[in-house]
């Protein structure tokens, strides 16, 4: 979303016009692309919590394909948390947390935080996946990130 003030309120009461896009174009495979850490969200789903991370496609080949100025893909990580709901820093525990952290440098065993990601680059191998159901919908991946 862009800088602008949203109301929530008026964005429910709001009527347009015009048909809205029914699908996303498709970033292209990508070996080793650059990606940029846009944002990050929690989201928890029964007993799991899941950090959102949007990342920021960075390659010329991936603003053609799309058309956007930012193509973005959200790359999903499951948290093991303790019994006080702090991260489980325990071996084998957010061992896909671990990677990513790697991957920008930031699993050093110093003081961390999750929004020191924020505006962080780091590289990693994009692949598209077809929906099981509608193959003609592609959805983007992060397949493994370089270390």
């Amino acid at each position: 979303m862009s800088d602008s003030m949203f109301d929530a309120d008026s964005f429910l009461q709001a009527t347009v016009e015009g048909q809205l896009s029914t699908s996303r174009p498709s970033i292209p495979e990508l070996q080793d692309a650059q990606l940029v850490v846009k944002d990050l969200g929690i989201k928890v789903s029964g007993d799991f919590t899941i950090l959102d991370v949007v990342f920021i496609c960075d390659e010329e080949s991936a603003r053609e394909a799309t058309g956007m100025a930012e193509p973005q893909i959200k790359h999903g990580v499951f948290l093991d948390l303790d019994s006080s709901g702090a991260l489980d820093m325990g071996e084998g525990k957010n061992v896909d947390l671990g990677r990513l952290r790697a991957a920008l440098g930031q699993n050093d065993g110093g003081p961390w935080a999750p929004a020191q990601m924020i505006g962080q680059v780091c590289r990693g191998h994009v692949v598209q996946d077809p929906d099981k159901k509608d193959p003609s919908k592609i959805y983007n991946r992060i397949k493994a990130f370089a270390a």
